[in-house]
């Protein structure tokens, strides 16, 4: 009972001051007999139970020049078409109201009569909602609420519509009857927390260390297969050789100049092999344990020797990509 007063006491003065902001601009005389007009339009309708008719009718006239009887008329089109919230507001805000002139007693008993006739009719309907511990959004046809307080509908079937930050939505479609007083439990589900984003990577990708190792290991194999060729040639020229002396024949030379020419390129291929080994170590310790989850390289890099040891040449060298 103290909720339904509250609702009325709050309704009833918003109402009120409409009504006195209305009031304020008297009308011209031609507004008058249109509003004279819309009523007498509305009271036929009325006759005829055309009660939706005849309640827009009323509010037009209303609006145009608000008057007691008007809004008798009124409310009482609205009760007839089931809107027994307006018109508790509109009636409610007559018998507070003390500015209807020398009449003013007589309407607002005839307001008070009338809203006896049909108040206790009035349902009331409140949500619970079961979830979130604050924050929730309540609408009832669209008009904001707050959960688990009364509010006045009128009989019929009514939307309630709940959401809150974090939760899935909820939404219901009740009825409720004249007089009624109704809870509405809904339930919010907490919606799935997205999964954290990875940490971030402490490193770049192995493959510069895995170049760089396979650098180091072609070096090496070209460094060793052109040594065990340069202790061949020297082998075979030694066959010629007294000791330290040697004939300066065709064949000695030709098997020194290859040996040469093989220590050469056996000597340079252990070097970039060195340098490609300790380049590799260096890169894989400067990378993070998480760069293991980097994609793959596009393209992969190779790495071939280029030699070219013949009699007076002794050119060598490495090609790739990188």
């Amino acid at each position: 009972m103290l909720t339904m007063r509250l609702g009325r006491c709050v309704l009833a003065l918003a109402l009120l001051l409409g009504v006195a902001g209305t009031a304020g601009a008297a009308p011209t005389p031609q507004e008058r007999r249109e509003a004279l007009v819309l009523s007498n339009k509305a009271r036929a309708a009325m006759w005829g139970k055309r009660f939706d008719e005849a309640a827009d009718l009323l509010r037009q006239a209303n609006s145009i020049e608000p008057t007691p009887q008007r809004r008798l008329d009124l409310s009482r089109a609205l009760v007839e078409t089931g809107k027994l919230v307006e018109a508790s507001q509109l009636l409610n805000a007559m018998a507070s109201d003390t500015t209807m002139g020398p009449k003013g007693r007589y309407y607002q008993a005839a307001a008070k009569k009338q809203l006896a006739q049909f108040e206790s009719r009035i349902p009331w309907l409140s949500v619970h909602v079961i979830g979130p511990s604050a924050g929730a959004h309540v609408e009832i046809d669209g008009q904001e609420v707050q959960p688990d307080i009364e509010s006045p509908v009128d009989p019929g079937a009514h939307n309630i519509g709940v959401d809150a930050d974090g939760y899935s939505s909820g939404d219901r479609r009740v009825t409720v009857a004249e007089g009624e007083h109704k809870q509405v439990t809904i339930t919010l589900d907490a919606l799935a927390k997205p999964p954290p984003p990875p940490p971030p990577s402490s490193g770049g990708t192995k493959a510069p260390a895995i170049v760089a190792f396979s650098v180091g290991a072609v070096g090496i194999g070209v460094g060793a297969a052109f040594g065990v060729l340069a202790f061949d040639e020297t082998a075979r020229a030694k066959q010629y050789c007294d000791g330290n002396k040697c004939p300066a024949i065709k064949e000695v030379v030709d098997a020194r100049n290859t040996a040469i020419a093989n220590g050469n390129v056996s000597t340079v291929g252990f070097v970039i092999g060195g340098v490609g080994v300790a380049a590799g170590v260096i890169l894989l310790l400067t990378v993070g344990s998480s760069s293991d989850k980097a994609p793959p390289p596009t393209e992969t890099g190779f790495v071939l020797p280029y030699v070219n040891a013949g009699e007076n040449s002794g050119e060598f060298g490495l090609i790739g990509r990188f």
